[in-house]
């Protein structure tokens, strides 16, 4: 097994890979007696088009099977299901599906071991009749159609809508309801056999045990699922940096403060000299000096009663970025015009980006205080960069004012996406 110190936090993470080709990642921490555990599959919502194998043919699922199954996984052979299982243990499961993932997460102060086979053996296992199907079909459906409801997820997928033109993330996660009502058991089965197999998974625990022990078990737990290695080709898909629309305003029922989300749709190959997790770095020290919490800017805008919130976020998505600032105001569009001025004149001054990265890396020690915390920082580098990320502090103190400004000026603004949440009329 592994060490792989995380540099400058005086913390140790152990590394292994299991006989049938699993990587693992452990944290200690002796601080308190708590685990989070996750087993998760780079299986989302977006991976509806593949070959396995030496497939000419691709395989097209509908929208939504990566949820389906999800939902599919809890029930057991035996008639029960995993959620009857980890009660009896005290410990809280659960699951979610991204874009890029499926996680399998459970959460407690006992029971370590047992936990852990039961995670492994729901997961890996598998247990599907025609009555299931049907029933899990049914709270699905209930499920997608609160969300049609859900002003933040309408706001959001319309929102993605509007940016993407062929990426799939244009579509919401578990599908519309004639997606799921498409889905066949052929589809689960298809999906399962081809994405649930150990070189497409990882493993995450977090938590006050003995990692040689821990590994030992995991290892022997995986080595009981007879399954072989398949290659597996996802369909990539080509976005250009044009937006679907310019402008949209979407109807909500109650809302009372309108909602705004400006995005500019960028591309990647502006930047080519920077490694995605550098760019984020950079990104997040360009938006956070005109529009984070201790910027100017908000605070005027704050003074002047003309929010109630204003936040941003990155994505870094195949061939583009996305920079988007979204709040909450009585004016979003008098709102979005000062947000798209000063997006012309980005300014970044050499003692803020100091401070901001002192800010960032004070966050990530004072994290290692929280199991989850730290289990879905490892889950997101492995998903974003497909690595883990051990020395961050080198990559903030490889910052510099020269770089952020030359990234300022590449910065293309042609390419703006607005879209508002307005209270439905009557």
């Amino acid at each position: 097994m592994e060490i792989i110190n995380f540099n400058k936090a005086d913390e140790e993470f152990f590394y292994d890979v299991c006989d049938n080709g699993m990587p693992v990642y452990l944290w200690v921490n002796n601080k308190g007696n708590n685990f989070y555990a996750t087993l998760n599959v780079k299986f989302g919502s977006v991976d509806t088009e593949f070959k396995v194998g030496n497939e000419k043919k691709w395989t097209v699922i509908p929208n939504g099977v990566a949820h389906f199954l999800e939902h599919i996984k809890f029930n057991m052979e035996d008639g029960t299901n995993a959620f009857d299982k980890f009660a009896k243990l005290g410990s809280n499961p659960n699951a979610f599906t991204t874009f890029d993932f499926t996680c399998y997460e459970v959460f407690g102060n006992s029971d370590l071991e047992e936990n852990l086979k039961l995670l492994i053996d729901y997961v890996t296992g598998f247990y599907l009749t025609d009555e299931l199907l049907e029933k899990e079909r049914g709270i699905i459906l209930e499920e997608v159609k609160m969300g049609e409801d859900n002003n933040n997820s309408k706001f959001y997928f319309e929102s993605n809508k509007a940016i993407f033109k062929n990426n799939k993330r244009k579509y919401e996660i578990a599908g519309t309801v004639n997606d799921v009502k498409k889905i066949k058991k052929d589809d689960i089965i298809k999906a399962f056999n081809t994405f649930y197999q150990p070189n497409n998974m990882f493993m995450v625990v977090t938590g006050n045990f003995n990692p040689y022990q821990v590994m030992a078990l995991i290892n022997e737990e995986m080595n009981k699922w007879n399954i072989k290695e398949k290659k597996i080709v996802r369909k990539s898909v080509k976005e250009d940096c044009k937006v679907v629309l310019e402008e949209k305003e979407v109807y909500g029922k109650c809302v009372e403060i309108p909602k705004f989300n400006v995005s500019y749709k960028i591309d990647r190959n502006l930047f080519k000299e920077y490694k995605n997790e550098e760019l984020n770095i950079y990104f997040s020290i360009i938006l956070g000096c005109n529009f984070g919490a201790t910027s100017l800017f908000k605070e005027e805008l704050l003074e002047r009663e003309l929010i109630i919130g204003l936040n941003y976020n990155i994505n870094i998505v195949n061939d583009v970025i996305l920079l988007s600032i979204k709040g909450s105001s009585k004016y979003p569009k008098e709102v979005v015009k000062l947000i798209k001025d000063k997006m012309q004149d980005l300014s970044v001054e050499e003692s803020r980006i100091k401070a901001i990265l002192k800010m960032l890396w004070g966050n990530i020690i004072w994290g290692f205080d929280d199991v989850e915390y730290v289990n879905s920082m490892v889950q997101s580098q492995i998903v974003s960069y497909n690595k883990f990320l051990n020395d961050i502090y080198s990559l903030y103190k490889n910052i510099n004012y020269k770089d952020v400004n030359a990234i300022i000026d590449k910065i293309d603004l042609t390419n703006c996406s607005v879209i508002y949440l307005m209270n439905e009329k009557k």
